[in-house]
């Protein structure tokens, strides 16, 4: 055997050593998966793909899918479609026998998100108040939300937070929907209604001492701001005023004597509204 020959010869076999020390050294360089996506949600389907190189016909598998997984355990040689009923991050295990050799790969890069739950806060009525906190549930990691108006009016301060402020509502019904999705999920939506009463001014007085009807009660002066409130007789003739009225009158003159039975006039200037409105009541002891 000539000198190049016999060089020939041993680089091969060397190679042949260094190649047979790879495989049996990183065996992730034979047997290799991937899946179908790196998250999904509860209960659905996903798919793993063998991507094992270079087994012989005779070479056995074996797939551990982890906890709570449908199945959770293959020996099928291709893909396998899997399900997990439990969130959480997630390791797969695929096991190749072959020839009396075990290889072996562990990868945990499949993460399992829960459903979301969109909670958006209890219905509430309003007295003649115009904004309103909105208090959905909190994200949980990985969710995102929006609110959106459904019906009636208003403006979202921070379409984006689960507690953000709306202002604006209108009088009568309105209505948002607080959307939460996640990665992997079908997004979940729940709807809170805020009923805005109109002003309620009283048409009858009785202030007899009874609890019943003693005070003329505006339901909803704390959303007027200052109150400038002016009672006129019949003849229009002021009989009381109050520059900063807070439900306090019992149907008394300035000097604090009670007006007589009849009919009476009202006048509300108020800060938080552009126009004055008036209107009667009746007093009756």
């Amino acid at each position: 055997m000539n000198t190049s020959s016999y060089q020939y010869l041993l680089t091969y076999f060397l190679c042949l050593c260094c190649y047979g020390l790879a495989v049996i050294s990183a065996p992730a360089q034979v047997v290799n998966f991937s899946a179908n996506d790196s998250t999904v949600c509860t209960n659905s389907d996903l798919t793993f793909y063998n991507l094992t190189q270079g087994a012989s016909t005779e070479a056995v598998y074996y797939w551990e899918f982890g906890e709570l997984a449908s199945p959770a355990s293959s020996d099928e040689a291709g893909s396998v479609t899997v399900s997990y009923e439990t969130p959480g991050k997630k390791t797969v295990t695929l096991t190749l026998t072959d020839k009396g050799e075990t290889y072996r790969i562990e990868q945990d890069f499949i993460t399992v998100l829960a459903p979301p739950l969109a909670y958006a806060g209890r219905d509430t009525v309003l007295n003649y108040k115009f904004d309103y906190e909105l208090n959905a549930r909190i994200l949980s990691s990985g969710e995102s939300g929006i609110w959106e108006l459904f019906e009636g009016s208003g403006i979202v301060t921070n379409p984006n937070q689960s507690k953000t402020l709306v202002r604006n509502l209108g009088i009568g019904t309105n209505v948002f929907r607080w959307t939460v999705s996640n990665e992997a999920c079908p997004s979940s939506f729940d709807y809170v209604t805020l009923v805005v009463n109109d002003l309620k001014v009283p048409g009858f007085l009785s202030p007899n001492g009874d609890g019943k009807n003693d005070y003329f009660f505006l339901e909803g002066i704390e959303s007027l701001g200052t109150v400038e409130f002016i009672v006129f007789d019949r003849r229009g003739v002021e009989m009381y005023r109050n520059n900063a009225y807070n439900n306090e009158w019992r149907g008394t003159d300035q000097r604090g004597q009670l007006l007589p039975n009849g009919t009476y006039f009202y006048s509300i200037k108020a800060s938080a509204r552009r126009q004055p409105f008036s209107g009667f009541f009746v007093i009756n002891k």
